[in-house]
């Protein structure tokens, strides 16, 4: 196990940030399913990409057929959170499974989730909260977070 660690370490802590992210939801699913208990937190869990370039940080998260009045985002100073509810198509709603007469479904088999979620992700350094777009095109929520221009260091003078 410990070499496990120090394989890990040795390539740089996006990847072990990553397998400590594959880990985590590994384990929270597992929680879920062992006590058959339906955690919010579980039911939904969009996948994402959280990269960095030179001026920004970008968050690209899945959430194919939402509607964007569904999507709540908010940036703190230390994190951006993504929340919403993804809403079982109205003929599932409609009426009970199995129920021909109330128009309802039943499902052979379902994998697609529903329900409400939420993302937290932790940024890095410091940034600029007013200037944070989002744009939602073919499924793919893209969050650009511009980076917090940093002030140069100034020279003090000490008078005598």
């Amino acid at each position: 196990m410990n070499q496990d660690i120090e394989s890990l370490l040795g390539k740089g802590p996006s990847i072990l940030l990553n397998n400590i992210n594959k880990i985590q939801d590994k384990v929270v699913r597992a929680i879920d399913d062992s006590l058959n208990i339906g955690l919010k937190c579980c039911k939904v869990r969009p996948v994402a990409n959280f990269y960095e370039k030179a001026a920004n940080y970008i968050i690209d998260i899945d959430l194919p057929g939402m509607d964007i009045k569904d999507i709540d985002i908010s940036c703190h100073a230390d994190r951006l959170i993504i929340s919403g509810e993804r809403k079982e198509p109205e003929e599932a709603a409609a009426g009970e499974e199995g129920d021909d007469e109330g128009g309802g479904i039943s499902y052979i088999r379902q994998e697609i989730a529903y329900g409400g979620f939420e993302r937290v992700f932790c940024l890095p350094a410091e940034v600029d909260e007013n200037k944070v777009k989002a744009m939602y095109k073919n499924g793919i929520l893209s969050v650009t977070i511009p980076k917090a221009k940093t002030s140069k260091a100034k020279k003090i003078k000490i008078e005598t």
